[in-house]
């Protein structure tokens, strides 16, 4: 071993020709070196362990801070910080911890600030939210673009005046990534979700038009288009419905970190002349509307969460699958019967009988359940009158029941089906009011006068109810979805409940349950031709269809269906004679 004063004394310097050098000593410059390092990142450390952790991986979203701030607003137990020059702040956003960072303009800055946000919080999700210039004559200011892909419109190459676009390149294999990056599947679902949920805020301009929620192709370019010819040219060239200048640069980081991402964003403008004066005049009720959209879909995600848990289990149960007789919107039924709402209760209940028998019986086909009992009775949902609806109670594993929930929301072509089971550990609190024999929950008429006195006096107790038997009794459950009630909420409803039932002089009983609830959507508008959902559907049912056409889906369902499954049928209310007028268009 040496004994010279420089091994001895790792510090000290050596002298030269009259110049001190520094310890050449490699583990000392190493040391010095790895000094240095901690010294110049020890600021940035200190701000980012300053930011706590959400319980769990968060879910992430980014955009510009005048596009997001909506959000920033109803965040709960929130707390920011500032690293490398961008706001992170954490908090709950629909019982959900989440994480906002802003971003600047264009594909670096938002590149930028998701690497920051998946390097430090490993999120199960990233959603990018903000505005977007419409590239299509369908869109208009105020409409939700959900995209299912995204793409990148000035990377390629320009050669003799012809540009010819590129895909990125994996920097670890060096093969090509897909053109179009595809929204992760799951974040699909849940803001298909949301679409059946959210409430959306006309633009502040005469006669608007309600604002849409539609999915398509967004692409991405660093370049705000104020040119009607060139956002042509894009349209033409890559099918894209609308253009922005960050979410495609979020999708490839995200894409390359194998985090799940989707970009959501609200058309300002139609990227022609006059974007910059209506993107500046659109930008807070745009901004609105994407905020609403996302909270709503936060809040889809934790539900299809909670929904994996319940659906993993392999105990069989009770469950109540309800499903309305509206139907969507924009289904081939409605079609048919475009007055249903408006109809009498008993014509109402003729179409039900005629459409929800075959509809259950094809569901159960192949299903292989213990038991199944249909019921028929009043059932309301917001923004209508009392109607006709109908349950479906079946003794099944969550498993099973889901995949007959799913058949059942793509033969009624309706928007949701909702089915829950009573459960000491569920998620959602539930009230089932219960009467006896002649209590007239049977009578449509007392059920209205009923909901009224309920809706005047606890609203938010009355966003919607389903049919219910207990132990061979008419009722109704009402299932606090949004999740708001609290103990001295169940105390006011009870008097509130028992006061409406002497009105409407109806005898029943109250009882609170723990219910755990899936929700099933099926979000006809975002697949007009059902493209897509054939493929969720369970096999027994999915080989009985040839197609996904809903004209033929209707066909199908009109046609005699000889199902394998026994079904077992009753009526809350029985079914009255339709009026005349009615029967003449009963003959489809």
């Amino acid at each position: 071993m040496c004994s010279c004063q420089r091994c001895v004394d790792p510090v000290s310097n050596a002298t030269v020709n009259g110049r001190t050098f520094f310890n050449a000593n490699p583990m000392y410059r190493l040391a010095r070196l790895f000094a240095i390092v901690t010294l110049l990142t020890l600021d940035s450390s200190i701000v980012v362990s300053a930011m706590p952790k959400p319980g769990g991986s968060p879910i992430v979203i980014i955009g510009i801070e005048a596009e997001i701030e909506g959000l920033s607003k109803v965040l709960v137990d929130k707390h920011s910080v500032v690293v490398n020059r961008r706001t992170l702040t954490a908090g709950l956003l629909s019982h959900s911890h989440v994480v906002l960072a802003t971003c600047g303009v264009g594909k670096v800055n938002a590149a930028a600030t998701a690497q920051l946000v998946i390097s430090r919080f490993a999120p199960k999700a990233v959603i990018f939210t903000g505005t977007a210039g419409s590239l299509s004559p369908d869109l208009n200011q105020g409409d939700v673009v959900i995209a299912k892909l995204t793409a990148q419109y000035d990377l390629g190459e320009l050669q003799a005046g012809l540009f010819t676009p590129w895909a990125t390149q994996d920097p670890i294999t060096q093969h090509d990534n897909p053109f179009y990056l595809p929204a992760n599947p799951r974040l699909l679902q849940s803001a298909y979700s949301a679409s059946c949920h959210v409430s959306l805020t006309k633009m502040p301009v005469p006669n608007a038009a309600e604002p849409r929620i539609v999915a398509a192709t967004v692409v991405t370019g660093d370049t705000f288009i104020a040119d009607s010819s060139r956002a042509s040219q894009i349209s033409h060239q890559l099918g894209a419905a609308a253009a922005e200048m960050e979410g495609g640069a979020v999708s490839e980081v995200c894409w390359e970190s194998r985090i799940p991402c989707i970009i959501i964003r609200c058309v300002t403008d139609s990227a022609n002349g006059t974007a910059p004066l209506d993107y500046q005049r659109f930008l807070g009720p745009a901004s609105k509307n994407t905020s609403a959209f996302v909270e709503q879909m936060v809040a889809e995600i934790e539900q299809a969460s909670r929904q994996d848990a319940v659906v993993s289990s392999p105990r069989i149960r009770s469950w109540s699958i309800s499903f309305e007789l509206p139907f969507g919107s924009d289904s081939e039924y409605s079609r048919v019967f475009p007055d249903v709402l408006s109809m009498p209760y008993n014509d109402q209940a003729t179409v039900g009988t005629i459409i929800l028998r075959r509809i259950v019986t094809a569901s159960l086909v192949g299903s292989h359940v213990r038991h199944s009992l249909l019921l028929f009775g009043p059932g309301w949902y917001p923004g209508a009158d009392v109607h006709f609806t109908a349950v479906l109670q079946v003794r099944a594993t969550a498993e099973q029941a889901a995949a007959i929930a799913r058949s059942i929301a793509f033969l009624a072509e309706q928007t949701e089906v909702l089915m829950s089971t009573v459960q000491d550990k569920g998620a959602f609190l539930a009230v089932d009011i219960t009467g006896n024999s002649e209590s007239g929950f049977c009578d449509q008429r007392k059920v209205s006068e009923f909901w009224d006195d309920l809706q005047r006096h606890a609203p938010d107790l009355t966003e919607g109810f389903q049919p219910a038997n207990n132990s061979g009794k008419g009722g109704i459950r009402i299932i606090d979805l949004a999740k708001t009630w609290t103990a001295p909420d169940l105390s006011r409803f009870s008097k509130i409940i028992r006061k409406a039932a002497v009105s409407a002089n109806m005898n029943l009983s109250i009882h609170y349950k723990h219910v755990s609830v899936c929700d099933y959507c099926n979000p006809w508008s975002m697949e007009p031709q059902g493209e897509g959902y054939l493929a969720r559907l369970p096999s027994p049912l999915r080989s009985r269809m040839q197609t996904t056409d809903r004209l033929q889906v209707t066909a199908l369902i009109s046609s005699t269906i000889h199902p394998s499954a026994k079904l077992t049928e009753t009526r809350m209310q029985p079914v009255k004679r339709p009026t005349r007028a009615f029967r003449r268009r009963i003959v489809w």
